[in-house]
């Protein structure tokens, strides 16, 4: 998930993730992981990401 630069500091990303795992809740999931490649690539402008 990525929330654009213009959109930041707004509670959008919070919010999101606060209806991820209420998602997950209501759906029983045990756990929720991120991979580390993934967290590692979104972190580069996106032409650099691959």
């Amino acid at each position: 998930m990525f929330v654009h630069d213009d959109y930041q500091n707004r509670g959008i990303g919070t919010e999101s993730i606060k209806q991820l795992v209420a998602y997950a809740d209501e759906k029983d999931y045990e756990t929720l992981s991120l991979d580390s490649s993934i967290a590692d690539r979104v972190h580069r402008p996106p032409a650099e990401r691959s």
